[in-house]
Parts: structure tokens; C-alpha cells; sequence
């Protein structure tokens, strides 16, 4: 192989082989840090949507106290006195407060009064019996403490979820004895979530534990997990899902906060990682044939042309190689091949002097020309009047290639 062939495939190797080193060690730590942001960022988002959640049931929780801490409700629960209800639970408070389930029980626990309200169709109607059998899976709601009892979270009414206040009815100033307990709730349905969306620009879902729509083994995942940890699923190439447990105003696990988001992130890293790779190669075929003119300029050029004179040196066409102006090797070795020429050329002389002062006849046969060269001692041994014309010799030829 040739010194420029050896030139251009060590860089070549030496160019692709740190390509590789480098694209290994950006997927292997730039792509992973904007993995790791994606993830943050999912994180930051179901935190976002559950401060959503949090901060709609402590309005509730702010209805709620109002209601519960106001001596026309703490009369009705001891009265019963049905003006309360006509006066108050309308459908302007209703809608107001966008209040979806209100209800009202005494002390011992009597329900005294229980309102739907539906906002679509803008109507109020009777809801005892949803509210007694949420009340009777959920018996906590009416036990809370003397004075300034509450519990909130997460309930189920009729099947569907809900966010729930109970709290305990006292005077206006705080005093009681207490006259029972106000229930209030606002529907977790599609109208809430499209609401919490829109205000978090995300894409959100509330589903249920065993909810098809999960991936395999989940919840489970979820619920084992210490304080509902987090889990992040990418959905495809485009999306990455957020997942946290929703637990019930009892401690169960309730619903899955599902929230998605598009990876625009992982596509920012991919984007960096396409264009650092372009970069990189580009510098790279630049810098290689950088190195390949310079390796050719100053190193290979020299050396093929020194090599050429050399050659030239053989077939008699030149004397001497070019020195080369440097203090560089080729620079010293075309000094050094001058150096070897003239003290070949040195003892030549003392050759020829040496033989001719012994008067000793030297001659030459060159084998490819079938000539003989004679010097001049020699030709007068043998009565040649021009030693310089070889062809009267050539009787010599076959007597030289015999073989004994």
C-alpha cells in the first residue's frame, strides 16, 4: 500500500473512530440529561393538574365552612324550618357556587335535606337517596369531630367520582353544640376535566383503578408505591404519559390522574443529537482533508519526488538528488543521499587510482546490453586503440557465461 493510500485510510479510521466515541457518549449522557428533563417536566405537569384538584376542593372546602358556620343553617338543622331550604338552596346559589350535590343532616345523623343541581339543564331535583347510600359507603362523613370537624377528598356519587366536603355545622361564632353536618360536592366529570385541562394546557384523564385504558399492572404498581410515586410510561414516539394514584376521602385508592403531553423535549434532544452528528462530520471530512493536503504538501510530495531522483540515480540519467531546503527527515535524507553519492564517487576515484598505478585491467560486462566495458589499462593489454567502444569485445560475453 502506498504511503498516500496508508495516509488517508489512518485518517479515515482515526476520523470515524472518534465520530463514534463522540455520538456514544452524547446518547449515552446529553440524550439521557434530556430524558431526565422529560421526565421532570411530566412530573412538574401531574403536580400541576393535582394543584388543580387541590385548590378546587379548598374553594369547596371555603363554600363549605360558610355554609356550615352560619346560624341560619345551624337553625334550620335544629328547627327544620323548610323557608331555609326555599330561600337558599336555588338554583342561582347553585350555579353560583357551581355546586353540583348539597345535603344537610342533624345531629343524630337525619337527613334533613339533599339537592342535585343540573347545569344543563339548569334544574334542581331530590337527591336523598344517592346521598343516603353514599353516606352508607362512606359512614365517615358523618362522623367528624364536635368542633371544627371536616374531612375532604375524593368520594363516589351514583357511581361517578366526586370532590366532597363534609363539614360540621356550628354558629356563626364557632360555638355549639353541633347541629349535625353539611355535605357539598362538585362532580369529577367530563366537564370538570375539560376544564381542568384547559386551564393546565394538558391533556388530562381521570380514570378508574381497574380502567382498561391503563397499562397492565399500573395501579397495582401505583398502589404499593410509598405516598403514590409518580409513574411515567412513553405512549409512542410523540407521547409521554404521566400516571398518579388518587386515593378516597377513606384512604382507597380511588382514581388514576392520567396526563399527557407531547415530547417535544425528547424530539429537542434528537434535533441536538442530528445536528451535533452533521457538525461533527462535517468538521471532520474538513479537517481530514486538511490533514490529507498538508500530509501531501509537506511530507508525501517530497518524499515521492526524492524517490523519483533516487530512481533516476540508478539508470545514470542524474547525479546527484535535489537537496531539500529543512531541517525536517526528508530534508536530511536528501543530504544524506548527496552525502552517500559523493563519497561513492570519492572512492571510485581511489579505486581507478589504485588500479591504474598497479597496473591492473578492470573490465565490466553488462549482462542486459551484452556489452563489454573495458577501462584503459586494459584495452592496451589487449591492443584496443578506444576502450570507450565495447563492441570488438563482445567475444568475451560467452567466454564470461560459461559454465565450467
Amino acid at each position: 500500500m502506498s504511503l498516500r493510500k496508508t495516509a488517508a485510510v489512518i485518517v479515515c479510521a482515526v476520523f470515524f473512530g472518534l465520530l463514534l466515541l463522540l455520538y456514544a457518549m452524547f446518547r449515552g449522557n446529553i440524550q439521557s440529561g434530556f430524558d431526565d428533563l422529560e421526565r421532570q417536566a411530566m412530573t412538574e405537569n401531574l403536580r400541576r393538574v393535582q394543584n388543580a384538584l387541590y385548590r378546587d376542593l379548598k374553594n369547596l372546602e371555603g363554600m363549605a365552612a360558610d355554609w356550615g358556620l352560619w346560624d341560619d343553617t345551624y337553625h334550620y338543622l335544629q328547627t327544620g324550618d323548610d323557608a331555609y331550604v326555599e330561600a337558599n338552596l336555588t338554583t342561582q346559589s347553585f350555579g353560583d357556587l357551581r355546586l353540583d350535590v348539597l345535603a344537610l343532616h342533624d345531629a343524630s345523623g337525619r337527613l334533613l335535606a339533599a339537592r342535585q343541581y343540573d347545569a344543563a339543564e339548569g334544574v334542581l331535583f331530590d337527591a336523598a337517596k344517592p346521598v343516603s347510600a353514599m353516606t352508607e359507603a362512606t359512614p365517615g362523613l358523618l362522623h367528624l369531630d364536635d368542633f371544627e370537624g371536616r374531612q375532604s377528598g375524593i368520594a363516589f356519587y351514583e357511581g361517578q367520582p366526586c370532590l366532597i366536603v363534609a363539614q360540621t355545622v356550628l354558629t356563626s361564632a364557632r360555638k355549639g353544640p353541633p347541629a349535625g353536618t353539611l355535605i357539598m360536592a362538585q362532580m369529577l366529570d367530563a366537564a370538570k376535566v375539560a376544564a381542568i385541562a384547559e386551564l393546565t394546557l394538558l391533556e388530562v384523564k381521570l380514570l378508574p383503578v381497574a380502567s382498561r385504558e391503563l397499562p397492565p399492572g399500573l395501579a397495582a404498581a401505583l398502589a404499593s408505591a410509598p405516598d403514590g410515586d409518580a409513574a411515567i410510561r412513553i405512549a409512542d414516539s410523540a407521547t409521554v404519559c404521566g400516571y398518579s394514584l388518587l386515593r378516597d376521602i377513606a384512604g382507597a385508592p380511588a382514581l388514576i390522574l392520567d396526563v399527557s403531553m407531547p415530547r417535544s423535549i425528547h424530539h429537542q434532544g434528537r434535533l441536538l443529537e442530528r445536528t451535533m452528528v452533521g457538525s461533527l462530520t462535517t468538521i471532520g471530512i474538513m479537517f481530514g482533508l486538511a490533514m490529507l493536503y498538508f500530509v501531501e504538501r509537506f511530507i508525501l510530495s517530497r518524499v515521492t519526488g526524492l524517490g523519483r531522483e533516487i530512481a533516476q540515480l540508478g539508470q545514470g540519467s542524474r547525479k546527484r538528488v535535489t537537496t531539500l531546503a529543512g531541517a525536517d527527515e526528508v530534508s536530511a535524507l536528501s543530504r544524506a543521499v548527496n552525502l552517500m553519492l559523493d563519497e561513492l564517487d570519492a572512492a571510485r576515484a581511489h579505486y581507478v587510482m589504485a588500479t591504474r598505478a598497479a597496473k591492473v585491467g578492470v573490465w565490466e560486462l553488462l549482462p542486459d546490453q551484452g556489452l563489454v566495458v573495458v577501462d584503459p589499462v586494459l584495452a592496451d593489454l589487449l591492443g584496443y586503440d578506444s576502450p570507450r567502444r565495447p563492441e570488438p569485445l563482445r567475444w568475451a560475453s560467452p567466454e564470461v557465461h560459461r559454465q565450467p
